[in-house]
């Protein structure tokens, strides 16, 4: 079995303003726990001061994934939860790893992670010898955990374990240096340092939405706030939820005869949707995940499917026109989301925007009129690059 021994104590973890804060704290740690996880370890053991929201939160976020956590407070607890055939993952205080690289260089055996020590130092990390730094992550064998006892009751179990590594002559293996320069792989060292960090991996791993979706920029936004705030999938599940149950009711209310009130909780639902998705990016950055990249195909087939339902609501005697136009308004969107689209048609296929814009003509007196203009201007900018081509 594998044991991961991380650790919230110390000075990168209780300077005032730094604290368990989202990116500097409990963040780093939140990731330190994925990595882990890849890596095999069953078991996750994190040295704090005292229980904690944020530690139970990151309990949850262990167990949620079928590993056991536990909360110590000294190392001499470490001992009973690991035997001498298990290995121990011990990653320093306020890592931020690169989890690939660390499940494609310790997955078979021990080692320990080095850097050049004028790179290291400069980087933050610990001198370990005359040519060498600690690169912050060191898998060993649980029998190490056995000569902790010889530390005093408050010695440092992650320094303990490193000088026992080094004694027993685990292999190196270097980190990247390209690693460090973008930020896979650093040490939190201030607050300051944590926010840039912070940016350079959001950008990489949950980039903005951008230009092509503006309706999305204020959901990306609204679940960056709340991942900062919270890890829990619940979130994500419950905005989930109220998302379909706002496309639902829109569809109901609209095929009732009630369009402006119908295309409003379609808007509503579509920002909701927006937030949900975004903040399960968030919960999963850094990480291969299928319901990730179904997750906008899933909502705009409901959000289309209740577009055409509402749609019902505006007959006139036996005449569908509304039905008709809501068809090829969704038959337009999905043509605009296509790899092949123009860039800049693609905008228009965000059903946010689309729905306020449907809505904005409803309440100005002609919804159906409305959405047909919509409809023909965006098949027009997904038509008119194949014509310029020809």
């Amino acid at each position: 079995m594998r044991v991961a021994l991380l650790s919230a104590l110390g000075e990168r973890f209780g300077e005032p303003g730094i604290g368990l804060q989202p990116f500097a704290g409990r963040r780093v740690l939140a990731l330190q726990i994925d990595a882990a996880l890849a890596l095999g370890c069953e078991r996750i053991v994190c040295l704090a001061e005292s229980a904690s929201p944020e530690i139970a939160e990151l309990q949850r976020q262990a167990e949620n994934a079928g590993a056991r956590f536990n909360a110590i407070t000294a190392h001499r607890s470490l001992s009973g939860m690991v035997s001498a055939n298990d290995e121990v993952l011990v990653l320093a205080p306020g890592l931020l790893v690169d989890g690939n690289w660390l499940v494609d260089r310790f997955s078979q055996r021990p080692g320990l992670a080095v850097l050049p020590i004028e790179i290291g130092l400069e980087h933050g990390f610990e001198r370990i010898d005359r040519d060498r730094a600690w690169g912050g992550a060191l898998l060993v064998r649980g029998d190490a955990v056995e000569a902790l006892t010889a530390l005093p009751p408050d010695g440092d179990a992650v320094a303990g374990l490193l000088r026992i590594a080094l004694q027993r002559g685990v292999r190196a293996i270097p980190v990247p240096e390209s690693s460090l320069d973008d930020g896979r792989w650093s040490l939190v060292r201030s607050a300051n340092h944590a926010r840039r960090l912070e940016a350079l991996w959001l950008g990489r791993h949950v980039p903005s939405p951008g230009f092509s979706a503006p309706g999305e920029v204020g959901g990306y936004a609204a679940a960056r706030f709340l991942s900062g705030k919270s890890r829990s999938q619940i979130w994500s599940v419950a905005l989930g939820m109220i998302a379909i149950l706002l496309a639902v009711g829109g569809g109901v209310a609209g095929w009732s005869g009630r369009i402006a009130g119908g295309l409003l909780a379609l808007v509503a639902s579509a920002a909701v949707g927006s937030i949900a998705y975004h903040f399960h990016r968030f919960l999963r950055a850094g990480q291969a995940g299928g319901l990730t990249r179904a997750f906008p195909a899933i909502r705009n087939s409901i959000l289309d499917i209740a577009l055409v339902a509402l749609s019902l609501g505006t007959r006139e005697g036996e005449e569908w026109h509304g039905v008709y136009v809501a068809l090829v308004l969704v038959a337009a969107m999905r043509l605009s989301e296509e790899a092949a689209a123009p860039v800049w048609v693609r905008p228009l296929s965000d059903r946010a925007l689309v729905l306020l814009l449907a809505l904005i003509a409803t309440l100005l007196g002609f919804p159906v009129v409305g959405m047909a203009i919509i409809a023909l201007l965006l098949l027009f900018l997904r038509l008119v690059k194949p014509f310029i081509r020809s």
